[in-house]
Order: C-alpha cells, then structure tokens, then sequence
C-alpha cells in the first residue's frame, strides 16, 4: 500500500514502484523481523533518509 503512495513519482509505472519499492524496503523489514521491533526497522530507515538528503544537499547547489 504504501509503495501504491509513491505512484506519481514514477510517472504512474506500477511495475516500478512495486519492484523499486520493494527492493529499498528489504534491508528495514529484515532489520525489523530479526529484532522483532518495529523501531530497528524505523531507525534504519530514518538513517538511510537521511544520508541521501545530507549527500542531496551537500553535493548540489
């Protein structure tokens, strides 16, 4: 459902968002199924989000 959300961005191409999606999604949800804590899965997302925006922004004008 939640890679449904990100339709737009992918210029409405459901194969992609589901596979990309997907994909980027699998290091939190194995973090979360072997700690049996969602908030593993979370801070790993949250890390994750936010190397790309600092990498975004220091490497761009």
């Amino acid at each position: 459902m939640f890679g449904l959300l990100h339709l737009s961005t992918y210029d409405w191409n459901f194969a992609q968002v589901l596979l990309v999606i997907a994909f980027a999604r699998s290091p939190f949800t194995l973090a979360t199924l072997r700690s049996d804590s969602i908030y593993s899965g979370y801070f790993i997302h949250l890390a994750y989000d936010w190397i790309a925006f600092l990498s975004y922004i220091l490497t761009h004008d």
